[in-house]
């Protein structure tokens, strides 16, 4: 009788998230998500019951791959994600709340980097923002991604009394009040959820397929025209610009509905096209090598995504620059030298992240000065990939230093980049790969050498507008605190987010970062 009732209740179980392709979208067909709030701002229990609100709101939505559920820090679902709503819920309970500071930036960065799955649609976009802190610490930087999210409509949840709404005007003039979080849901939750799950103007109609299924059709239940161009530019003080329009329209018959989607991307770049590297010295006197290759980027992402590049050029012989001009350093950790797989597995993430990029004087350079652990040589931008990861990568074999934790590596390697990245790189970026939270201890230290990194990217690096993208290459825990992003090496969709981020950057400003307290001589 026992085996009887619990197989009753797994079919159950998994009947109740099965949908019919026949069955409406509820309450909408629209792309939702929810971005909590997991940093340290609210008490324990009222985290606890923002996560308990989320869980039972998306028990009224079907088609769980259009729900995207992230904090700033922790993460429980992308779209398409292909999970039920059972297992979202499982994994909204096991969410545990973060001691990091909140910041705006980290929610939208992970909007906007999983945004070209929802774009690959002309669904409309809700995002519901909880937001707990609106002073000038929590919002610093956000404003950046304002240009990619003009097609989201954003609805802020303001979390207690810690927020002025006024401040968050430049994002969206759309907001839900939570003031007393006693309550299980905002007071006027009933009123506003259909507007801010994009649901406005929106007519719910079955898909015209009759599969079973538990996610997303691709079939488009309204008829819907869009059109939207995607245009480089050409400028290095530029950005990006997004142009879309989604436009709705009856139908005028009982015909099918259908879906007209026009899509102009100027600039992609191809695997298939050969790059020119050499590689320029600044202290060597080896002369620069040349070499060519041909390179294809295998990756296991499911998701849709467009990457588009920020920089044209402007013979239509040549390839264009991709993603853009920019000087990345990175910072290997190579503190646990007896885990070879940790080592190789920078490596291997490096050379899979950049194989597409255009490598050349005009596009994307890369130096290593030094690594966490390991003693620097010599100062190198190059411009060969393969030369790159096959000799100048600083790690394991090179003098060892287990003094050198990742505070003392960004400041030196943030003084040579200072020196040496070139006057018409658009951007300039960091990725530090942390094993151990960035020392040469096995298990960390108590975050010495942590806070001392996060304080000199405050006061060296944030005002250049230097991006810092922080990869976890290995299976521990770390601290993500230090990025601007935050990606695990075996991330899926690790190159579309990597791309993105690299786009993203604002143009460096070497002019504003202060030298006589942040850079040391080279």
């Amino acid at each position: 009788m026992t085996f009887y009732l619990g197989v009753v209740a797994l079919v159950l179980i998994l009947t109740s998230n099965l949908v019919s392709s026949d069955d409406p979208y509820l309450p909408c067909q629209s792309w939702i998500a929810f971005l909590y709030d997991d940093s340290n701002a609210l008490s324990n229990p009222h985290f606890e019951t923002q996560m308990n609100f989320i869980s039972s709101a998306i028990e009224s939505i079907n088609y769980p791959d259009r729900i995207f559920i992230q904090g700033g820090f922790t993460e429980v679902a992308a779209w398409n994600s292909h999970q039920t709503i059972p297992q979202m819920q499982a994994q909204i309970n096991n969410i545990e709340q973060t001691a990091i500071p909140y910041t705006l930036q980290k929610q939208l960065a992970n909007l906007v980097t999983d945004l070209p799955t929802a774009e690959s649609t002309n669904w409309p976009i809700g995002a519901l923002i909880f937001i707990p802190d609106t002073s000038n610490a929590a919002l610093r930087n956000a404003d950046r991604f304002i240009p990619q999210l003009t097609g989201v409509q954003i609805t802020f949840v303001l979390l207690g009394t810690n927020v002025d709404s006024t401040k968050l005007t430049n994002f969206s003039s759309n907001f839900i009040t939570w003031t007393d979080l006693s309550q299980l849901q905002p007071l006027n939750w009933n009123s506003s959820y259909y507007s801010a799950y994009g649901c406005n103007k929106v007519v719910t109609q079955p898909p015209s397929s009759t599969t079973s299924i538990a996610s997303v059709p691709i079939t488009q239940p309204s008829t819907l025209q869009s059109t939207s161009t995607i245009a480089s530019s050409t400028s290095s003080t530029q950005g990006t610009s997004t142009t879309s329009s989604i436009e709705t329209t009856p139908p005028t018959s009982t015909t099918p509905n259908t879906s007209t989607s026009t899509t102009t991307i100027l600039s992609t770049p191809s695997s298939e096209l050969p790059s020119t590297s050499t590689i320029s010295s600044t202290e060597s006197t080896t002369p620069p090598s040349t070499s060519t290759s041909t390179s294809t980027l295998l990756t296991t992402s499911t998701s849709t995504s467009t990457v588009v590049p920020t920089t044209t050029s402007t013979n239509s012989s040549q390839p264009s620059i991709y993603p853009r001009t920019a000087d990345i350093v990175f910072i290997l950790d190579d503190s646990n030298c007896d885990a070879n797989p940790d080592t190789q597995s920078q490596k291997n993430t490096i050379s899979s992240l950049l194989s597409n990029y255009t490598f050349s004087d005009d596009g994307v350079r890369v130096a290593n000065p030094r690594s966490i652990g390991s003693a620097g040589y010599s100062y190198f931008f190059l411009t060969d990939l393969s030369a790159f990861t096959d000799t100048y990568l600083i790690n394991c074999h090179h003098i060892r230093d287990t003094t050198f934790t990742i505070d003392k590596a960004l400041r030196k390697s943030m003084s040579f980049a200072y020196k040496y990245t070139r006057t018409t790189a658009e951007a300039l970026i960091f990725v530090v790969f942390t094993i151990n939270n960035g020392t040469s201890e096995q298990f960390g230290d108590p975050g010495y050498a942590l806070n001392g990194a996060l304080e000199y990217r405050n006061k060296c690096m944030n005002p250049g507008n230097v991006e810092i993208i922080q990869i976890n290459p290995g299976f521990g825990n770390v601290n993500p605190e230090l990025g601007n992003y935050f990606f695990k090496y075996d991330d899926p969709d690790l190159f579309n987010k990597f791309t993105n981020a690299i786009i993203s950057t604002q143009t460096y400003d070497k002019s504003s970062i202060p030298k006589s307290d942040c850079i040391d001589g080279i």
